[in-house]
Formats: C-alpha cells, sequence, structure tokens
C-alpha cells in the first residue's frame, strides 16, 4: 500500500540533493556530446570520472561496488520473512488478517518512465539539468507490486479500516494521512500528516517488526555509534577534507572553474560543490517556500503557498539546464585536481593508520556500505 508513494519520493529527494543521484550531482553536457567517435570517447571519459572512488572509499568498501552479494540478497530476503512473520502476528493477535507477503515480489516495484534517467551524465544534463526543477515525481510514480493484503483492505469497512491502520501502522491512514519514509529493508515507514521525519515512528505492527529486526535504528533516524576508541580517528577523517580544499592546487582549480563559469555566462557560480544551490533556490522561490523545505514542497509532502505560473517554471528549468550544462563542462578540470589531491591525502592517513583503520571498519561492519564523516563516506558523495 505505501511502495507506490514512497517510490514517488525516493525520486523528487534523490533528484533534488546535491549527493542524491551521480548524474545530477555535476551533471552537464557539452553540445553534441553523443555525436561523433571524439565525442563519444569524451562522454566515456566523463562517465568514468563519475565512477571513481578514492583510496579511504576503496578501503572501506574493500573495492567493491555498491552491488549486493547473494549473501546479502539472502540476507535481505530472510529479514523480509521474518518482519511478515511478526507482522502477521501482530495483526492476527488484534483480530485483523494479514497474508504474508512474498519478497520478491514485494521489492518489485516498477517505475515509470524510468528510463529516461537512464543516461550518461552529459546527457542527463542536458535534459534534466540536475532534476529539481525538470522533474515531475508524479509522472515517474511507482507500480506498486502485488499485496496480497489489498483486497482485505478494500473489503473493510471505514471504520475498520480505521482501526487496521492504526494497527498496523499506528497512523489512520485514511483518515489521518501520513507522510512516509524509508526504514530499514525498504519499508516505508507512515508518521501522522505534518510530523517531522525526525520524530519516532508511531507504534503499530511494522513498527514493532522492525524494531525486533533492526533494533532503534530500523527507520534510519539514528546514526550507528561507534565505539570511543575511535573518537579521534573519526575527528582526523572528518578533518581530511579540510586538508583537500585548503590546498592550494583545489584552490587553484576552484577559480579556474569559476572563470570557466563566468565565460559560459553564469558568474553567479562562484563555488563548484554549491552550484546546485542556485538552482534550489530559483525553484523555492516558485512556490514561496524556504530553500530547504523545496524536497518536501516537490514530494507532495507539503502545500506550498502558491503554485507557479507555467512560463515562470520553464524559465527556471531553461536556467537550471544551462547551468548543468555549464557546471559539467568546467566541473571536468577541478573534478581531476580535487581527485588527486585527495587520493593524495587519503593514501597518506591510510599508511599512517592502517591498524587502527582495520579495526574500525571491521567493528563497524562497513565493507560494503557505511557512512563516514565529511566527504569521506562510503555508499555517498566523495
Amino acid at each position: 500500500m505505501l511502495p507506490a508513494v514512497m517510490a514517488a519520493i525516493a525520486i523528487a529527494t534523490a533528484a533534488c540533493s546535491s549527493g542524491g543521484t551521480t548524474r545530477s550531482s555535476s551533471a552537464g553536457a557539452t553540445s553534441g556530446a553523443s555525436a561523433g567517435s571524439d565525442n563519444d570517447t569524451d562522454a566515456a571519459t566523463s562517465d568514468n570520472r563519475d565512477e571513481r572512488i578514492t583510496p579511504l572509499s576503496a578501503f572501506f568498501t574493500e573495492g567493491r561496488s555498491g552491488e549486493p552479494t547473494q549473501a546479502e540478497r539472502d540476507a535481505a530476503a530472510e529479514d523480509f520473512r521474518r518482519q511478515e512473520q511478526l507482522i502477521a502476528d501482530c495483526m492476527h493477535a488484534q483480530g485483523f488478517e494479514y497474508l504474508q507477503r512474498d519478497y520478491d515480489q514485494a521489492v518489485d516495484a516498477k517505475v515509470k518512465n524510468i528510463e529516461a534517467f537512464d543516461l550518461p551524465p552529459d546527457q542527463y544534463a542536458e535534459r534534466w539539468g540536475y532534476g529539481i526543477s525538470t522533474i515531475d515525481p508524479q509522472q515517474y510514480t511507482a507500480e506498486a507490486p502485488d499485496d496480497p493484503n489489498s483486497a482485505i483492505v478494500e473489503a473493510l469497512s471505514p471504520e475498520a479500516r480505521s482501526a487496521y491502520d492504526k494497527a498496523m501502522y499506528g497512523v489512520d491512514l485514511s483518515r489521518e494521512g501520513a507522510i512516509v519514509s524509508g526504514g530499514q529493508g525498504g519499508t516505508a515507514v507512515a508518521r501522522p500528516m505534518g510530523s517531522s521525519l525526525d520524530a519516532p515512528a508511531p507504534d503499530g505492527c511494522q513498527t514493532r517488526a522492525l524494531r525486533e529486526i533492526y533494533g532503534e535504528d530500523f527507520d534510519g533516524r539514528k546514526p550507528k555509534e561507534s565505539s570511543s576508541e575511535f573518537d579521534g580517528l573519526n575527528e582526523e577523517m572528518g578533518a581530511l577534507w579540510d586538508r583537500v580544499v585548503n590546498d592550494p592546487r583545489v584552490a587553484q582549480a576552484k577559480q579556474g572553474w569559476a572563470d570557466c563559469m563566468a565565460d559560459a555566462g553564469h558568474p553567479e557560480a562562484t563555488d563548484p560543490d554549491n552550484a546546485v544551490q542556485l538552482v534550489i533556490e530559483r525553484f523555492s522561490a516558485l512556490y514561496g517556500v524556504d530553500a530547504g523545505q523545496f524536497k518536501e514542497v516537490r514530494a507532495g509532502m507539503k502545500s506550498p503557498p502558491r503554485q507557479p505560473d507555467a512560463a515562470a517554471l520553464a524559465e527556471v528549468q531553461s536556467y537550471e539546464r544551462g547551468l548543468a550544462v555549464a557546471d559539467r563542462r568546467c566541473k571536468a578540470a577541478y573534478d581531476d585536481v580535487v581527485f588527486n589531491v585527495q587520493s593524495e591525502v587519503e593514501s597518506r592517513f591510510i599508511d599512517e593508520h592502517r591498524a587502527e583503520l582495520e579495526r574500525y571498519r571491521d567493528s563497524m561492519g562497513l565493507q560494503g556500505g557505511g557512512r563516514m564523516r565529511g566527504r569521506f563516506f562510503v555508499g555517498g558523495k566523495g
């Protein structure tokens, strides 16, 4: 019942975040990037720069890609089976029928028109910019997989439906409405409409099942705590990015990017790590909301004071595409410099702290994914 809503929000928030997708975080295209063999080579080089990982990220993932192993897939399927059993037992205890879902069917949500995003980074920017004002989440909602409980819920009276929702989610979806966020195992977690995504999830059978399997971090609100043994190491890793950005080579490359953007007609763009914010501010202004609220507005989770007229929206979309294309082209040299300097800094740090880093990695279970401070975190930007 909730996966379709979750997919719409996921598309909106991923496309809109500066690090949400590799394509859009530095998206852009040079004119004619797909025409001719020389340009094909340029495009391939452009793609490769988005796939590079620095030594510290490689260290924590042991050089693995973000794809799960078969063992991880099997573990996820087992967790899902346990989750469904716990939910079924809980709902039955409250007098409701609940049919356990099949894992393969439950995760097989198909997003409409998703192939529109399957573009090389340069072409992505040319079509979508950063994916902020140009992507309407309503056009890319997921087709929810078959849920054997849908027919059961639909057959309930309004009063019974309310009781069912309260038992299942802790929220009366049919009367109160809800906002949803992603929890562990890809399960949507519902909260009362108007509440903060940081608020504790309401008590329901789904919440109880997730908490039993994944602990208090079942809804992703609480970062996994590390032992105080590694506090000093964490602080040092958090400071590594300062070494990178303060390196004279990076400062020079940053100015080169700004000069390139000015030549492309965007003198307002002065920070290569914050160009996307220029679009967010313009897009948010169309709706009369603060820039910090645009994700919720775009995802339909918050009603804005006003709706933009078509001409104003088209103007922002045109600006976004032009900025992203220029950003992508101008950032090539900057990205190379940052990657090289960051690699030097991280390699030196690993050589100096290898034993401690290995203990930290093992204690946190970071192989294949995890979190780090600053720009040095696995599975995200950096």
